[in-house]
């Protein structure tokens, strides 16, 4: 173990070592790659080789032909969709803060060497500019042209590609502080250029201006890779291999196409089946950063489909895997489990109808692998990809009884009226950081007939507002046991966590009953105790029974539940609290006080509302029982 652990040190050692020397030579050679950009332009444009799309010369995007138009005249109109929702540009502002701009608090971030350029903590967002800097807005716009041959739709395109790459030089600026921003942005750019490029004249300097910025791009994420060793990688890794294999895939004839061809390959295999859990979810334990993970792994997929790089069946049966764990906690409605961190972070984005629906990643893993795969589409990008011969209205869900991933440590249940979700991920695992999940070791949600009732409180934000990440993150905002102030793992910077404990998953079924248990020992060290939690879910109604093993603590003890925001609450007597949302009710059934406290609820990243929460004193040497039923019409 001593050896083991003294050899990951010393390659951890050489390999920062060997990152920090590859960026000073990047750095230093910046402006002999841009020169060298601009002399390989005509030939690199020449040689494009574009095959994202199932037939990029035909027009024929129909069933979603009026969505794709509306999001173009919107983008043309200065908007762009902004973690999920329509966001306007501020009128007045100037080319060169339309790309370093936290639009919503207002803040500026300098111009200067792109590693010298860090979040501002407390005081702006650096997502805000990342995410305008991706060009997802760049897909709809080539496709509303390609549609109607629109001049206006181009002229947009030309002004936002433009723009980036005057304001935006190589290794300067916001836009190329966080290389999975690269990767992502050039993915887009690629692929919406293969999109257009067919009405553009031979002699259009848009050819020549995106084959340089394609060129680097890929020189810049080869020098700026965000791995550690090959120890710790997470999404932002994939993502930089998603934007070499775009850049490869298109350019084949570039100087390094093949060196940054087969290292993307290899990569590519070796990090599908290590993010991506047997169950499918990935490593991070998210279930929003599982879809991120799974839609960079499919287009990256997808880039080296027609290329001597193109990846194994293995590869997509793998995709296929996570597409599942995707569908699962996904209701038939497009309303999705929010477990750990949501970013809303996405590869493509045509317009925010259906944006949080996680189905999309065994949609096109479907259309690519399945044999019998429908040739209708159910999102807008799944039929720029494949084509459709029309528009489905919805597909077959998972209906009813318990699906378990214990990679995950996530429990699910569909009985009569009730949904449930049941949480014990350990989130630690080898070298694996769990930056993305959450203090929510036997924590659970709870819908009823379709309405959220308990419900994961989600991210917020992250640097604009540190206290406020870490107040969703903690143990106090989630549906468990916490002990006084403590959190199940302490907190280290804005992702890390000092590890505690972790928690472990049972489930059984029986007699239209399905019965989680889980164990957590996160509080064993501090506190001396194991948290013990038996959740039984069947058509009548939920049990709650929670233990304490162990001598008891000095510390008091409660019980939170974590209510949607929409829910309001009655508390009648002390004892019993009505719940009503959406003219549903159920009534709350505790063995102790229920007292009502403030709470906090992110429903996509960057929006923060206030909610409930539901607290009950444990008491300790007994098993403390909470339950939750359908309020009976006495008629």
């Amino acid at each position: 173990m001593v050896q083991r652990i003294c050899w990951r040190l010393a390659v951890a050692v050489a390999n920062r070592t060997t990152r920090k020397v590859k960026r000073q030579i990047y750095k230093s050679s910046s402006s002999a790659i841009r020169q060298k950009a601009s002399c390989l332009g005509n030939e690199l444009a020449e040689g494009f080789n574009g095959h994202i799309f199932v037939d990029s010369g035909s027009a024929g995007f129909k069933s979603f032909d009026i969505e794709i138009r509306r999001a173009a005249e919107r983008i043309i109109g200065g908007s762009f969709v902004l973690f999920g929702e329509w966001f306007d540009l501020p009128r007045d502002i100037t080319v060169e803060d339309e790309w370093r701009t936290d639009f919503v608090a207002g803040y500026r971030f300098p111009d200067g060497p792109y590693d010298a350029i860090k979040p501002e903590s407390g005081v702006a967002d650096i997502k805000v500019p990342w995410e305008y800097g991706r060009m997802q807005y760049l897909l709809p716009l080539a496709a509303a042209f390609r549609q109607t041959g629109d001049a206006r739709f181009l002229d947009c395109y030309r002004a936002k590609v433009g723009s980036f790459a005057s304001v935006n030089p190589m290794g300067r600026g916001v836009q190329w502080t966080c290389t999975m921003e690269v990767g992502i942005r050039v993915f887009n750019l690629l692929s919406s250029y293969e999109l257009l490029r067919c009405g553009l004249c031979e002699d259009d300097p848009m050819h020549t201006v995106i084959a340089e910025l394609a060129f680097c791009h890929g020189e810049h994420i080869w020098a700026n890779l965000e791995t550690s060793a090959r120890l710790q990688e997470n999404n932002h890794y994939i993502a930089d291999l998603l934007g070499l294999a775009a850049v490869v895939a298109a350019y084949p004839n570039l100087p390094k196409a093949r060196k940054w061809g087969e290292y993307t390959h290899n990569e590519l295999m070796r990090c599908v089946r290590k993010q991506v859990l047997d169950d499918g979810c990935c490593f991070e334990r998210s279930t929003r950063y599982t879809r991120l993970m799974g839609e960079m792994l499919f287009f990256a997929g997808k880039c080296f489909a027609e290329t001597p790089y193109k990846l194994p069946a293995e590869y997509f049966e793998r995709l296929s895997i996570l597409g599942r764990f995707l569908d699962a906690v996904t209701n038939k409605d497009g309303r999705s489990l929010q477990v750990g961190d949501n970013d809303s972070g996405r590869v493509v984005c045509v317009s925010p109808e259906r944006y949080d629906d996680l189905r999309l990643v065994s949609r096109l893993v479907d259309r690519e692998i399945g044999p019998d795969a429908p040739d209708e589409a159910f999102f807008a990008e799944e039929e720029l990809l494949y084509g459709a011969s029309g528009r489905v209205a919805c597909f077959p869900s998972w209906r009813g009884g318990a699906r378990t991933f214990y990679d995950a440590g996530m429990a699910l249940a569909r009985y009569g009226d009730w949904s449930l979700g049941f949480f014990a991920s350990d989130g630690f695992v080898d070298e694996s950081e769990p930056g993305h999940t959450h203090n929510d070791k036997l924590s659970f949600t709870l819908g009823f007939k379709g309405v959220p009732f308990f419900v994961d409180p989600g991210s917020g934000v992250y640097t604009r507002d540190p206290k406020v990440r870490n107040i969703l993150r903690g143990t106090a905002q989630h549906s468990t046991l916490r002990f006084g102030n403590l959190e199940q793992n302490e907190f280290r910077g804005l992702f890390g966590y000092t590890r505690c404990g972790g928690a472990s998953l049972d489930v059984a079924e029986a007699d239209g009953t399905v019965v989680f248990r889980g164990v957590t020992d996160c509080w064993a060290t501090r506190l001396g105790v194991t948290h013990k939690r038996v959740v039984e879910v069947g058509s009548e109604g939920v049990a709650v029974k929670d233990d304490v093993e162990g001598a008891a603590p000095a510390v008091v003890a409660t019980r939170s539940f974590v209510l949607a925001p929409e829910v309001d609450v009655s508390v009648v007597g002390r004892k019993e609290a009505v719940l009503t949302c959406r003219g549903v009710s159920v009534v709350f059934c505790a063995e102790s006080d229920i007292s009502v406290r403030e709470g906090l609820y992110s429903p996509h990243y960057g929006a923060v509302i206030k909610s409930s929460i539901l607290d009950v004193p444990f008491e300790y040497g007994r098993t403390n029982v909470i339950t939750v039923r359908e309020i009976l019409n006495e008629d």
